[in-house]
């Protein structure tokens, strides 16, 4: 009769390590966290505190946009806003091609285009900053940063117009929303 050879590995197949015990299992990278909202929802104040409280990275998109191209995002805004799309998906896609421990702080209308919101559904969990627009008026006002969907005509009704349009799609994307009228902090 033939002598049975020794399996290596466990009945379900898993290999084992020494003495017949299962090889340790890798770490599971932790999921990006990207947050989302209207301009001036606190999305890059509260991914620089998210990312030191968790000990991970931050990326505030458009900066990340700005240092790739070289340029500012009202000068690429500039090209027209489609243009400036494309340049956004694929800095996005960059950011998030590898699961790391990071907090990405995007553009408020990153959730326009499709392929941004399965790009940040499948590679990240998304959180909704999610402020009043009263509130937000307020906060831009506050603000000198530039704002190139804004600078064309009464701030009050682009908001708003912003806020019909994107909110339902935040919505639908964010796997949280979070009350951000308050003290970026809490």
């Amino acid at each position: 009769l033939p002598i049975p050879k020794r399996r290596s590995g466990r009945s379900d197949g898993t290999p084992t390590g020494r003495r017949g015990l299962a090889a340790p299992k890798e770490a599971t990278p932790p999921t990006p966290i990207a947050l989302v909202g209207l301009p001036g929802s606190g999305k890059s104040t509260v991914a620089q505190l998210l990312a030191a409280r968790l000990g991970w990275r931050h990326v505030d998109l458009d900066e990340r946009i700005e240092q790739v191209t070289g340029r500012t995002i009202p000068e690429l805004f500039g090209d027209g806003e489609d243009r400036f799309r494309n340049v956004e998906t694929e800095v996005l896609r960059g950011v998030l091609a590898v699961p790391t421990g990071v907090v990405v702080a995007t553009g408020g209308g990153i959730v326009t285009r499709a392929l941004n919101r399965s790009v940040l559904t499948a590679r990240s969990t998304v959180i909704w900053l999610d402020v009043p627009v009263e509130a937000l008026l307020d906060r831009l006002r506050a603000d000198a940063t530039a704002r190139p969907l804004l600078d064309d005509g009464e701030p009050a009704e682009l908001l708003a117009r912003l806020a019909n349009t994107r909110i339902p799609l935040y919505e639908g994307l964010a796997a949280h929303r979070v009350d951000a009228a308050g003290d970026p902090e809490q």
